[in-house]
């Protein structure tokens, strides 16, 4: 196994368990934040898999649809980012 192999494994299977800690959160936390935790658990579940699937294509830039799902989960990531600054000033 390659370094390149590697390092993408663990970072989908990290983005995996993102997901499954955003989904069991969803559960845990208040009401108004469920439907942030579960667009994140897609987004990162989504984000791993394509780093899952990098491994098989050798670049995300060489294949157009795994460049094109990158660039949503990444678009996807910048928008919770900016939801969840906004939940949390609308709970202060």
């Amino acid at each position: 196994m390659d370094s390149f192999t590697r390092f993408n494994f663990i970072e989908g299977s990290v983005w995996i368990v993102f997901s499954a800690i955003s989904w069991i959160a969803s559960d845990l936390v208040p009401k108004h934040y469920r439907r942030f935790a579960w667009i994140a658990a897609l987004t990162f579940v989504l984000f791993g898999i394509s780093d899952l699937l990098e491994i098989r294509t050798g670049a995300f830039f060489l294949t157009p649809w795994l460049f094109a799902l990158k660039i949503i989960c990444v678009a996807t990531l910048a928008a919770l980012v900016v939801w969840y600054i906004r939940l949390r000033a609308q709970s202060i």
